[in-house]
């Protein structure tokens, strides 16, 4: 314990001018009465010779010589001392996506992970610069590295949840670029998210682990497509549940409940169920799971019906079966047929899918070739790989959003070979199997196998993938049944004639757009629910179309925290020798004197009779006086 300022100490002088003015006597103004029998202790007081009166005992006069103590001894600035040992830069990571909503500590992860932030702000070295990264799919900088820690509180203070799958691995990237090698990063998470694609940073890694139990259901996956009596509605469910059970999902349109089916969840596999007979139109359908759990973003889904735009798909081969029939479920769908042999017609489509041939792709936007028997733009094919295993795929990819291919069987692949445009999407062993390039111009997707030598085809997720590959290469407009979720980009394609286009949020903020080129990309779609995009010449509606946005994230509503990460930091240098820091104390006693201040008012206007303990045995001049007005 120490003072910075002991010279503050000579304020308690102070004291000797208030306990004066307690033994000063009152002068008082001279008056008529009739009589003064009822004044003795006033007339014995105007007898005495001295300007001084006899002490007596006031709680009030104690109350304020505390004050005064408190003061004073703030003043001195007391501390204690503790030692620190500087870090240089502590990069602070806060994860910030849906997941972190869980309520299973109160209020949620998000509070539990910025308390946890704050205190180890306070623990830091003076001299320690903080900086601070917030995100969830995308990560930002909020606070640069900085020494002023009321700038970093007020930051912490306004982060808030997103609608967001996580990305670990994009936030630490962007982490270790602030962190410049200077100091280290420090993640606060639960750690729901897909495994990053980091295993060793080049900075000291330190992970702080939030949540308890994680106890959820989630919807995973939701898809429509036409059926022999009406659209058929397919949900999958997922989640972190202890053990098997059993939950009702409910289907809805415009508040109108249309049917209400129970699924059996298991722990492993989640659970699915279909909606046959639903009739069309062109609505908002909504999916509700009635269940009380940690996770509430993730019970809700919605599927917009309308405004839906055709996508014209061309196919050249020799024909597949499986292929054919799950563009066939995909409602907007209009596919034309060619030979191996045939040329390419002139006429434009929004995908090409070229399976088994040689084609010439060049000036062709989007496509999707399958098995290819030569060399592509970007890549290169090698000799043939014998039933390889899947040891990698990216289930964050719009691609691959509900499509587990970790039990994916292949009798054989190409080894491709491929440059850094192309991103890899899944591998079996160690070839590529899944490669996609994008760009303004197109998008474009390489399978390394023949569906008809996997059983790919087979797996119930084979009709999401489809359905992922036409909204996501194909791009013809908003498409209603494509799988959103928060922060994925929109197309939008311009009708003739629009001269605005105005995109009405869920909480009813709109957002209008200029129409530049005939296809624009809506990318604020931050908040899930249903989004409105109306396109206007003038102040006249030429098209309305809707889009849907849900989490839809397995790895989301598998809510149960990690201890641990596959996360290890490097490059540790020699940190300086540990320093006594300064830990001062003035402000218990500023709010001291604040409450001692409150009790004597409270004293001095209620007339407070102090009353002690009988066993409590005072001076007669102490014994149960009321507090006067000094």
């Amino acid at each position: 314990m120490g003072l910075v300022a002991p010279a503050a100490l000579a304020l308690l002088l102070l004291a000797g001018p208030i306990i004066v003015l307690y033994l000063l006597k009152l002068r008082r103004e001279r008056r008529p009465v009739s009589s003064l029998l009822l004044w003795p202790k006033a007339r014995a007081s105007l007898q005495a010779n001295q300007p001084w009166q006899r002490f007596r005992w006031s709680w009030l006069l104690v109350l304020q010589l505390l004050v005064l103590a408190a003061l004073v001894l703030g003043s001195a600035r007391p501390f204690w001392t503790v030692t620190a040992q500087p870090t240089g830069r502590n990069v602070i990571v806060l994860d910030t996506s849906a997941s972190m909503g869980a309520t299973d500590v109160a209020p949620n992860r998000l509070e539990t992970a910025k308390r946890e932030a704050r205190r180890y702000i306070e623990g830091l070295h003076p001299d320690d610069e903080v900086a601070l990264v917030v995100g969830g799919r995308q990560g930002r900088v909020l606070v640069s590295p900085t020494r002023d820690r009321e700038l970093v509180g007020r930051a912490l203070d306004g982060v808030g949840l997103t609608a967001e799958p996580s990305d670990l691995g994009e936030l630490l990237r962007l982490a270790v670029g602030v962190a410049g090698g200077q100091g280290r990063v420090v993640l606060f998470s639960d750690g729901v998210a897909p495994a990053p694609p980091l295993d060793r940073l080049p900075v000291p890694f330190e992970f702080r682990p939030v949540g308890a139990t994680g106890k959820n259901l989630g919807i995973t996956a939701v898809q429509v497509r036409p059926g022999p009596g009406g659209d058929e509605v397919f949900v999958r469910v997922d989640g972190s549940i202890p053990a098997p059970t059993r939950v009702a999902v409910r289907l809805l349109s415009g508040g109108r409940l249309l049917d209400v089916r129970e699924v059996q969840v298991s722990p492993d596999g989640g659970g699915a169920v279909v909606f046959p007979s639903v009739p069309a139109g062109n609505d908002v359908l909504e999916v509700a799971l009635d269940t009380s759990d940690d996770l509430a973003a993730d019970n809700r889904v919605w599927v917009a019906r309308s405004g839906q735009q055709t996508t014209r798909i061309l196919y050249q081969g020799r024909g597949n079966l499986f292929l054919e029939r799950a563009l066939a479920l995909v409602r907007g769908v209009e596919v034309t047929r060619i030979g191996p042999d045939d040329p390419l017609p002139a006429e434009r489509f929004d995908l090409y899918v070229f399976d088994g041939v040689t084609p010439n792709v060049e000036g062709i936007a989007s496509w999707w070739w399958v098995n290819p028997p030569a060399a592509g733009p970007g890549f290169e094919v090698g000799p043939e790989v014998l039933f390889p295993e899947v040891s990698f795929f990216d289930p964050e990819h719009p691609l691959l959003r509900a499509v587990d291919l970790g039990s994916l069987a292949l009798a054989r692949t190409r080894a491709i070979t491929a440059t850094a445009d192309w991103r890899v999407l899944a591998t079996a062993g160690p070839s590529p199997i899944l490669l996609v390039r994008e760009s303004e111009a197109g998008r474009q997707l390489v399978s390394a196998f023949s569906l008809q030598e996997s059983d790919f085809p087979l797996q119930p997720g084979f009709p999401i993938f489809v359905a992922n590959l036409v909204a996501w290469a194909g791009r013809a407009g908003p498409s209603s049944l494509a799988v959103y979720r928060p922060g994925d980009l929109v197309p939008i394609r311009v009708r003739p004639g629009a001269t605005r286009i105005r995109v009405v949020r869920p909480d009813g903020s709109e957002i209008v757009l200029e129409p530049r080129s005939e296809l624009l990309t809506f990318g604020q779609t931050d908040q899930l629910g249903v989004y409105a995009v109306i396109q206007q010449a003038g102040d006249q509606e030429v098209d309305r179309s809707l889009v849907a946005v849900n989490l839809l994230s397995p790895d989301e509503s598998r809510t149960a925290p990690r201890s641990e990460l596959p996360v290890f930091g490097t490059g540790a240098r020699e940190l300086p020798a540990e320093a006594e820091v300064r830990r001062e104390l003035w402000w218990i006693f500023a709010l001291a004197a604040l409450g001692l201040m409150l009790a004597e008012w409270w004293a001095f206007y209620r007339g407070v009779r102090v009353r002690l303990p009988a066993w409590v045995r005072l001076p007669r001049p102490l014994g149960g006086r009321r507090l006067g007005r000094a």
